[in-house]
């Protein structure tokens, strides 16, 4: 699944298909003139009209495409052969897209679940020795992509790594962020967001990409403003709305041996 392709498929580009892809990826709609640091916002609109005028450019796109989702997990374990000795654990639910009101609050819990101090860490490392990495992550796009809980163990405890992530999971569903989560989630994604604007560039980057997306220009202080408003109560809401279901799949990939997951 080498999403660069493999050597047959490489094979049959031709220099045609190619230049056929860039004229099709890199039309005028889709250019955004992003720029950000220490300048002279007049000059730089006077030389962008100069060189770059508008009635060379298309107008932009007004929506971007989607995809629907026919994900379809009913709480099931598939397992996948491998011969590795280590057994990974991957629980994955269907998550959010770029556009979603859920995503501060989910960003939370990504973060919140992430990391030496996180709850799946200390439960089913430091106090278990189950597991010898254990996280959350997640994929946001302009379709909904996902929220994955996982584990790095041993094929003779996998089936207990699952069991425990999802018994941490029906607690968060339950009762939420304790305070001290809650608290120590939101400062850190605060910290990694004054990190991020950091950087002319970055900001310059971040500015085009959510123009693209039809986020805005002033997504970045809308979204700052939405974390800073952001309670306990709405991210418990949010995390019985994403992980409340039996809509996740548990996907086991270790050598052939027992215990089988069905068990």
């Amino acid at each position: 699944r080498n999403i660069l392709g493999d050597t047959a498929e490489v094979e049959k580009f031709t220099r045609e298909d190619v230049v056929e892809f860039h004229k099709a990826r890199l039309t005028k709609d889709a250019v955004v003139f992003s720029v950000s640091g220490n300048y002279d916002a007049d000059q730089a609109k006077s030389l962008f009209t100069q060189y770059f005028p508008s009635s060379e450019f298309d107008q932009p796109a007004t929506e971007t495409a989607s995809l629907a989702s026919d994900f379809g997990g009913t709480g099931q374990t598939l397992e996948v052969d491998t011969d590795k000795v280590q057994a990974i654990v991957q629980i994955g639910f269907p998550g959010i897209s770029i556009e979603s009101e859920d995503r501060v609050a989910l960003d939370l819990i990504d973060q919140s679940l992430s990391g030496l101090a996180s709850r799946l860490f200390m439960r089913i490392r430091e106090r278990q020795s189950l597991a010898y990495f254990v996280g959350a992550a997640q994929l946001v796009g302009i379709d909904p992509g996902y929220f994955m809980f996982y584990a790095g163990t041993r094929p003779d405890t996998s089936i207990k790594v699952r069991d425990e992530i999802l018994d941490e999971i029906g607690l968060i569903v339950e009762d939420g962020l304790d305070p001290d989560e809650f608290k120590r989630a939101k400062a850190q994604v605060n910290g990694k967001r004054l990190l991020q604007n950091q950087s002319s560039a970055q900001q310059a980057m971040i500015a085009s990409l959510n123009v693209l997306y039809g986020l805005g220009i002033d997504y970045e202080d809308n979204y700052q403003a939405k974390l800073d408003a952001l309670t306990p109560e709405d991210v418990h809401a949010v995390a019985k709305k994403v992980f409340g279901e039996k809509n996740y799949v548990c996907v086991i990939v270790q050598p052939d041996q027992t215990p089988s997951a069905t068990e």
